[in-house]
């Protein structure tokens, strides 16, 4: 985790007005989830969740979104949480 993302929440107070929506991008080893939510909680004085599906933004708080996944906000303030598939490598053209 890089340390700035813990540094920057931990420093913000519990009654921070405002939502902060953490995405890193990256892989990680399915076999070893990742710990990032864990980890802030114990850091943050702001609740922290994972992202999921259907999660209302809430008015103050961490949301962390799991990576391999793309996450968005709708208008609402409704998260969608959806697998990425791999970006497969370029294909050399020629001219």
């Amino acid at each position: 985790m890089p340390p700035a993302i813990s540094k920057v929440l931990g420093a913000l107070p519990a009654t921070f007005p405002a939502a902060v929506l953490v995405l890193l991008h990256g892989r990680y080893d399915p076999g070893h989830p990742p710990r990032l939510t864990q980890i802030l909680a114990a850091r943050s004085a702001l609740p922290v969740h994972a992202a999921v599906s259907g999660l209302m933004l809430p008015p103050r708080g961490v949301i962390v979104a799991p990576p391999g996944c793309s996450t968005t906000l709708d208008p609402s303030g409704v998260l969608t949480v959806a697998p990425t598939s791999p970006i497969p490598p370029p294909v050399p053209t020629s001219s």
